[in-house]
């Protein structure tokens, strides 16, 4: 039971982590996904650079400009991945998703964590998801670049 020791401190520590203040800007970028068959650009809106965390979001956007997803990745510098959300919601519809498995792989390619530095990501493997309410799965291969500010 000594787990329940550190939980309170856990919960604690919770807020101070999400007020900590990291690199948050509007930056350039871009790259390319296959996913599912389908090439979708990738325009970046912010990245955050934390001590131990990238958090990129942005945009998919597939050949037909009004179908774009919205992009969420946060990947430990240690290349262990935290966070991905890839979605696409129509007002009143019912969502598109996208999530990695355990067999999705995203990795740094480059990461020069600093101001003008280039952070580059490949990312690989399977995803799975629920698009037009159906369960579905994919693979996704790709490159995805930004210049911190």
């Amino acid at each position: 039971m000594n787990f329940l020791r550190a939980l309170p401190a856990l919960v604690l520590a919770l807020p101070l982590w999400a007020q900590t203040p990291g690199l948050e800007e509007i930056v350039q970028g871009g790259g390319e996904i296959a996913l599912d068959g389908l090439v979708h650009r990738f325009e970046p809106s912010t990245v955050t650079t934390l001590p131990d965390l990238v958090r990129l979001t942005g945009r998919l956007v597939p050949p037909e400009p009004d179908r774009a997803f919205d992009f969420e990745l946060a990947l430990k510098k240690d290349g262990t991945l935290q966070r991905l959300q890839i979605l696409r919601q129509a007002p009143g519809g019912y969502p598109d998703t996208w999530a990695a498995t355990g067999k999705t792989r995203i990795r740094f390619r480059v990461l020069e964590d600093r101001s003008g530095g280039r952070v580059e990501i490949i990312c690989a493997g399977p995803l799975t998801g629920v698009v037009g309410r159906q369960p579905k799965h994919a693979l996704w291969k790709g490159l995805l670049w930004v210049v911190l500010p």
